[in-house]
């Protein structure tokens, strides 16, 4: 902070980056959940997860509690 403070017009720059930054990093999450909102599908596309899914549904149906486990 002392090092930017020591350089006042180099502030204006300093903020433009970080401004940017989180406007890039916003823009990538709202992509991803554009793309999981138009592909839900994609979501369960790994085995792992396909079975984790399954194992839940078959436990709602016996009535016992969803809980992430192993």
């Amino acid at each position: 902070m002392q090092e930017l403070y020591s350089k006042p017009e180099e502030i204006p720059k300093e903020l433009r980056v970080q401004v940017v930054r989180k406007i890039k990093t916003k823009r990538k999450e709202l992509n991803e959940l554009k793309r999981i909102y138009s592909e839900p599908e994609s979501i369960f596309k790994s085995k792992k997860i396909q079975k984790w899914a399954g194992f839940q549904v078959v436990k709602v149906f016996l009535g016992m509690p969803i809980i992430p486990g192993k």
